[in-house]
């Protein structure tokens, strides 16, 4: 329902290209599409590499690393008095920069292979149009405008409280925010912005498999009921059926959304090998994205599981301090704890946006069992058969580099991992979870040993 008002405000796109233009105009300002969007004679709209792009990247690339650095020098005395949230603050700071860095460097390299998704995403609509398949393309456009709505928004606020923050720690300086926002707050936004790119991405694949599955169970339907559209037994002949609309509408009910296709292309196996045909470009195409994206995401991963790993230790220090020295407690730094619940929010976002799309994917395979379980056209059947056992052999699936599977077991050995380095480090910091009490006290030994 929101979803339907919202929509109401904003025109329809032609095309994928244009549903995606907000987000490639935030990507290239901020390098991450180092590509331009150019219109062909005849219409038609292609993404192409381009130096100008390349060049602002390398730019920004290098801006990033100086504001890091100059930064680190100008916080280098802090740092060796053993301030904790000074250290964490800096750790957070090296880690956002480098992460920022590495995906606009990145985003350069594969470039060339994010023109060719977009090319194959583009063929591959241009065929749903042939089989008269509506591709939902204002849904993707308007999610895309909230989400950086959101995104922007967030920046915002962050940026608000560093200029509060700032001015108390470093006063009258002039270049203090200046450093701030571009070791912080513009590395935060970058990869934030990463992620968002890589999760529409995918985005987009996973509408393009439901809509092949949809178009799928019509044909599951139409196997139940041969008598319909002809095809679908060997006694019948592939015919174009026109005089049958009051049985249609019998079996399909008068409001069903049946595909126009249907109604016009009777011969089933025609219509599996399109519909394979689109499956394998579309399997792909997704493979294109996760090596375009698995270098940004190995990094992403390994930044979020040491962030969360120190901000939950630190929690656990402060909690049990709070509670047992209100005088002494321990540093905790909101920020550094809140990046790390970003962090791992980003994580979740991407294991399920990779799971949702393989789920699609892989979901193919079965509908054409049952349509080959419902249908005696043994042309057809083997035709099935054919590109069942081809989609088995090419089920989609995420990795990370080749090293894991992206997918829901990621965050259960996330959950592992975390849980077994906050045994390790309480265990070799034991003594700031043991209670002190006077060395006189009857009570002490036993005290020591609860506290274990």
């Amino acid at each position: 329902m929101f979803m339907a008002k919202i929509s109401k405000f904003f025109k329809d796109p032609c095309d994928v290209y244009s549903a995606i233009h907000p987000l490639f105009n935030v990507c290239t300002l901020f390098g991450l599409a180092p590509y331009s969007l150019i219109r062909l004679e005849n219409g038609k709209k292609i993404f192409k590499f381009a130096w100008c792009p390349l060049f602002r990247n390398a730019l920004l690339a290098l801006i990033l690393l100086g504001s890091l650095t100059f930064h680190a020098v100008y916080d280098l005395f802090p740092l060796k008095e053993g301030d904790l949230k000074q250290n964490l603050r800096y750790v957070q700071e090296t880690f956002s920069s480098l992460l920022s860095c590495c995906a606009v460097i990145f985003g350069c390299i594969f470039a060339l292979k994010i023109i060719e998704v977009f090319k194959n995403i583009e063929e591959v609509d241009v065929s749903f149009r042939s089989l008269a398949v509506w591709v939902p393309y204002k849904n993707l456009y308007v999610r895309i405008i909230l989400h950086l709505v959101g995104l922007l928004l967030i920046v915002v606020t962050l940026t608000l409280d560093f200029v509060f923050f700032a001015s108390l720690e470093y006063g009258d300086h002039i270049y203090s925010f200046f450093i701030t926002f571009m070791t912080i707050i513009l590395p935060y936004f970058i990869n934030l912005l990463m992620e968002l790119q890589y999760c529409h991405y995918l985005n987009i694949l996973r509408i393009r498999y439901k809509l092949l599955n949809e178009y799928l169970e019509t044909l599951v339907q139409e196997t139940k009921c041969p008598n319909v559209i002809e095809g679908w037994t060997d006694d019948a002949v592939p015919t174009i059926t026109t005089n049958k609309k009051k049985e249609k509408k019998e079996v399909f009910g008068s409001g069903s959304k049946v595909p126009k296709s249907m109604m016009a292309i009777s011969d089933p196996v025609f219509i599996v090998d399109q519909v394979a045909a689109l499956h394998i470009k579309l399997t792909d195409t997704a493979h294109m994205i996760n090596y375009a994206f698995c270098v940004q995401q190995l990094l992403r991963i390994t930044v979020a599981f040491i962030s969360i790993v120190t901000a939950l230790f630190l929690v656990a220090i402060n909690f049990n301090k709070s509670s047992s020295q209100k005088d002494d407690k321990a540093p905790l730094d909101y920020f550094f704890t809140f990046w790390a619940f970003s962090n791992a929010c980003e994580v979740m976002a991407i294991v399920w946006i990779t799971s949702e799309t393989c789920e699609e994917a892989n979901t193919c395979p079965r509908i054409l069992h049952k349509i080959r379980n419902n249908t005696t056209n043994t042309n057809l059947q083997d035709t099935i058969e054919i590109y069942s056992l081809q989609m088995y052999h090419n089920r989609l699936s995420f990795t990370v580099c080749g090293l894991f599977p992206l997918d829901y077991t990621l965050l259960y050995t996330i959950v592992a991992g975390v849980t077994t380095y906050l045994v390790i480090l309480i265990q070799f910091n034991n003594a700031d979870f043991i209670k002190k009490v006077p060395q006189n006290s009857s009570f002490s030994n036993n005290t020591t040993t609860e506290s274990y």
